[in-house]
């Protein structure tokens, strides 16, 4: 996520340049493309999903994508933004398909420790206690703060993967985080220990 601007760009003409060899084939070039993009897509499907489908979910959407490349057009956005489109409409078929209900525990664990202030000091969000945290906002609030802190999408990509404007990404990512901030506080963590 600390990528320099020009890291950024280096790694765009790269994604572009494998893209065009996929789009004519070349299964060595999305080889290395999915070498590029398995971790943003895995973490995006991992607060998605319940973990035991999370693998199947991540192949599913890598074989969406490479079925689909060639329809994939240079546009405003990054081809970032078109995958987690496709990986979007991945989760949202299995969902539909499965029609499974995650139900939220009443009491969940505090992970930190009243009786001992150093340990509340050193207290980090960890990922299990955000997926949480996470999984109690709108699906929208969501796929917003996945996209845009854990993937690092500019609000653009954001917009065109969910068919948004850039302002109403911009309205729901502010709302987002004052949800999230609100879920947390009640189970009195700090926003700011993650």
């Amino acid at each position: 996520m600390n990528e320099t601007f020009k890291d950024k760009l280096t790694l765009e003409k790269k994604i572009d340049y494998l893209v065009e060899k996929c789009q004519e084939e070349d299964q060595q070039a999305f080889s290395q493309l999915y070498d590029l993009l398995i971790d943003k897509v895995y973490r995006y499907v991992y607060f998605k999903a319940v973990p035991s489908e999370v693998d199947d979910l991540v192949a599913i959407s890598f074989v969406k994508i490479w079925t689909n490349i060639k329809k994939y057009k240079k546009q405003k956005v990054s081809f970032s933004a078109w995958v987690f489109k496709v990986v979007r409409n991945v989760i949202i078929d299995h969902h539909r398909f499965h029609r499974s209900v995650d139900v939220l525990e009443d009491n969940i664990k505090d992970e930190r420790s009243e009786a001992n202030p150093r340990h509340f000091t050193d207290l980090q969000m960890n990922s299990h206690v955000l997926k949480r945290a996470l999984s109690e906002l709108k699906e929208n609030y969501q796929q917003i703060l996945v996209m845009k802190y854990l993937n690092d999408m500019s609000n653009d990509e954001i917009a065109y993967a969910l068919n948004k404007s850039r302002s109403t990404v911009r309205v729901l990512q502010f709302r987002a985080l004052s949800a999230l901030r609100k879920i947390l506080r009640k189970k009195q963590i700090r926003f700011s220990d993650f």
